[in-house]
């Protein structure tokens, strides 16, 4: 879709676009994931730090996203909007998958 912005399941020529997607976290709270201007955007790696003797996990934005839908069936992309400038292997959860 981001290329010919038609879409892969459907040939429907009506194509969305998201400039920014926000992660998912695991938080409870609405706000780090829906209009809290500090949410991390894309992709994050998170860190333990320690403050006044308690353990505080500080995530930091690395990478952003951007997604292209079809507003006809709903299928949805996601990109990586500069992959050349990632540093992967730092990104928990990140593995090179083999071919």
């Amino acid at each position: 879709m981001k290329k010919n912005t038609i879409c892969p399941k459907c040939n429907s020529k009506k194509i969305g676009y998201l400039k920014n997607v926000i992660n998912k976290t695991d938080s409870n709270s609405p706000s780090v994931a829906v209009g809290y201007p500090k949410a991390p955007v894309g992709i994050t790696v998170a860190g333990t730090k320690k403050m006044f003797g308690l353990s505080i996990t500080q995530i930091t934005g690395v990478g952003e996203l951007e997604a292209y839908f079809c507003t006809d069936c709903g299928f949805f992309e996601t990109y990586v909007k500069n992959p050349e400038k990632l540093d992967f292997e730092q990104i928990e959860g990140f593995k090179m998958l083999k071919l």
